[in-house]
């Protein structure tokens, strides 16, 4: 039942459809690049009981796609993660069931300040993964100037596809769930401004030691 809900959530929203019909239709006119299409943190694996090399697994909707898929599902998943953190309960709560309910009691400002800190901790994740994309495509933007303005719709997308996933076991859609929903709407609506906010920018940044290793991000 939370899963009908969650796909009511885009099918009665016109504008999502719209935007959603605009993004595939992009899809069609860009350079096209092998993509795994289905990027979660749950497809990344390391070998040697995680002390060894990470790998990319699940390549059953590998093709070639519009690579700005890949992009903004890897930042999709820092934002839905940045979604729940904000619900979840916190240690001043813990053994206190009317502070413990994953947050729901939280004020509207509680939100919007847990909310802010949350997400100022995953944009340095996402802008170390842009950074060592484009260094790995050193050509991708003067081929694809759109690609981060893309990047940023799939990303919210990505917010819509994790939660009709995540709904299936579930009988309805809690609040965090319909936050995330919203989230994911506003970004998928608002890409451009969304591309800046989440570090997608369109220039690349000089090369760095910092930028290049992502030491710091892991």
């Amino acid at each position: 039942m939370a899963q009908i809900a969650a796909w009511q959530l885009v099918q009665d929203d016109t504008e999502v459809v719209d935007a959603l019909h605009r993004l595939r239709d992009l899809e069609r006119t860009v350079p096209l690049a092998p993509a795994h299409c289905d990027l979660r943190f749950d497809q990344f694996i390391r070998a040697d009981e995680g002390a060894g090399e990470l790998y990319l697994v699940d390549w059953e909707e590998f093709r070639l796609a519009d690579p700005a898929r890949d992009v903004g599902a890897f930042a999709g998943e820092w934002l839905f993660h940045a979604t729940y953190s904000v619900f979840a309960p916190t240690e001043a709560g813990a053994g206190r069931p009317e502070e413990s309910t994953a947050g729901f009691g939280l004020t509207h400002e509680e939100i919007v300040a847990r909310g802010s800190a949350s997400l100022r901790r995953h944009l340095p994740r996402i802008a170390a993964f842009w950074q060592g994309y484009l260094e790995c495509r050193p050509q991708a933007l003067a081929l694809d100037a759109g690609l981060p303005e893309r990047a940023a719709a799939y990303a919210g997308w990505h917010m819509y596809d994790r939660l009709i996933a995540t709904a299936e076991s579930h009988a309805t859609l809690n609040p965090v769930a319909r936050a995330a929903a919203g989230i994911g709407r506003t970004v998928l609506l608002g890409p451009s401004a969304a591309a800046r906010t989440l570090g997608l920018s369109a220039e690349r940044a000089p090369h760095t030691p910092h930028a290049s290793n992502g030491s710091d991000h892991r």
